[in-house]
């Protein structure tokens, strides 16, 4: 379905409907490249196409600075255009004009209009027209009795919006509907919000993008997690370094590029990820420390299995530690002792040091006498120990160690579910150390037999 801002082009060129689409369809920094590119034209085609462009890029974002782009842009086309072309060049220019003064105020209305349709819907959907949930009737109620020009409008928008992302996340299964019109009632309270009023813009930018990142979890879409990287820069910018959120945000912000790495494998991503985390970690925020050291370790150590940096995987061990150190008994110690044996791990697979294994297995062996036997990795865990003790194994030929990890592997299957795909993985270690500690005996039994003549 074509948005506000395709409905606007629309309603005011005379263009094909498969160029409203595809315009409608690009993401900004998309519609930003496409700006550029035809800026320079002096065709009346690519000069069309090019105001066209500044005006939704205007639309969506609200920079003046493209809506005077557009109207510069409409001025000389209007003057250039020929016989053939100047009634087209002149309605141009007048829409230009028009749009410029009021261009955000017509989508804010189309958009209202919108809304206030696929509100009425979800609720005919849903049955709370007829028997509503105590949280929406009051929020509907709420935003209908509240002027659309008055102080609390916008809150009451967004409270409503509030209404339906808890639908969202307590139904089971979950309805994307609700969280659609969660993120598009967020999309006009937003828009409605001045932008010299930094505060409230930056709350709400940061509130949408919770909204595209919750559907992005439920839909894995890169573009969902594109927008939410989007806000989240722009939340960012408007937030003081020294105010108590930057770091919350900071954190956020690079784990969505921590996730776009993992999606699209682009090292731009995770160096983005790194900087806002290693900037987060300097603020030695008491709460949120040891959960950002522990992140940076582990994006620390994806890059160096990237770019086979040490100095990265020196780095990981180091931010690490500090976040072992930083925990207390419970879930998250857990976690943090897990990473850092990861992390020592990968150091001895790459610098051969006894040290780093032997640390790395007494802490994974720490780590599973903290959890229950319903701890969700417990069987990950289990296995990566019993891998670590067969790697020890391969360096110091003590049985005792052969034994642990045939031990531990044997439990990492008894703790995995059947359908687990690392099943196979603990299967074949396990197979590995039964056969190695059968050779072994077979030695050893070999050894003790007297020559015979």
């Amino acid at each position: 379905m074509a948005t506000p801002h395709a409905i606007m082009c629309k309603s005011f060129f005379n263009l094909d409907k498969e160029i409203i689409v595809y315009l409608d369809g690009c993401h900004d920094s998309d519609l930003l490249s496409m700006e550029k590119l035809h800026e320079k034209l002096e065709i009346f085609e690519g000069m069309r196409l090019h105001i066209i462009t500044c005006l939704l890029l205007y639309l969506r974002t609200g920079a003046t600075v493209h809506a005077e782009k557009a109207l510069h842009r409409a001025r000389h086309l209007n003057t250039m255009a020929g016989p053939g072309d100047k009634d087209e060049a002149g309605k141009i220019l007048e829409t230009a004009v028009i749009m410029k003064d009021n261009g955000r105020n017509l989508v804010q209305s189309l958009t209202l209009n919108e809304i206030r349709r696929q509100l009425k819907t979800r609720l005919e959907e849903s049955g709370l027209l007829t028997a509503p949930a105590p949280g929406v009737y009051a929020a509907c109620q709420c935003l209908q009795s509240t002027p659309q020009d008055g102080s609390t409008w916008v809150p009451s928008l967004l409270g409503l919006a509030g209404v339906f992302k808890k639908r969202f996340e307590q139904s089971t299964p979950r309805d994307i509907r609700d969280l659609n019109l969660a993120i598009n009632l967020t999309l006009v309270g937003l828009r409605a919000t001045p932008e010299n009023d930094g505060l409230y813009r930056s709350e709400r930018l940061q509130s949408l993008s919770e909204l595209f990142f919750a559907r992005f979890r439920h839909t894995r879409s890169m573009d969902d997690l594109d927008r939410t990287i989007q806000l989240r820069e722009q939340a960012l910018v408007l937030t003081s370094s020294t105010d108590t959120d930057w770091v919350v945000q900071a954190h956020n912000l690079g784990n969505c590029y921590g996730e776009r790495f993992d999606m699209n494998g682009h090292i731009d991503n995770l160096n983005r990820c790194i900087m806002l985390l290693e900037a987060a970690a300097r603020r030695q925020d008491m709460q949120l420390e040891g959960d950002i050291l522990c992140n940076l370790a582990f994006r620390l150590v994806r890059r160096s299995d990237r770019t086979g940096s040490m100095d990265d995987l020196n780095s990981a061990v180091a931010a690490g530690e500090r976040s072992t150190n930083l925990s207390v008994q419970g879930h998250d110690r857990t976690e943090r002792i897990i990473c850092l044996a990861a992390c020592l791990s990968r150091r001895f697979e790459r610098g051969g040091s006894m040290k780093d294994l032997d640390r790395g297995v007494q802490l994974l062996r720490n780590a599973v006498s903290l959890m229950p036997t319903d701890y969700p990795h417990r069987g990950q865990t289990l296995n990566n120990l019993g891998a670590m003790l067969g790697l020890k194994h391969g360096m110091t030929k003590s049985a005792a160690d052969l034994d642990d990890a045939i031990e531990a592997t044997g439990k990492a299957l008894e703790a995995l579910p059947s359908d687990h795909p690392l099943r196979v993985l603990a299967l074949s270690n396990l197979s590995v150390f039964l056969r190695r500690r059968a050779c072994e005996a077979t030695c050893n039994v070999q050894s003790r037999c007297p020559a015979r003549q």
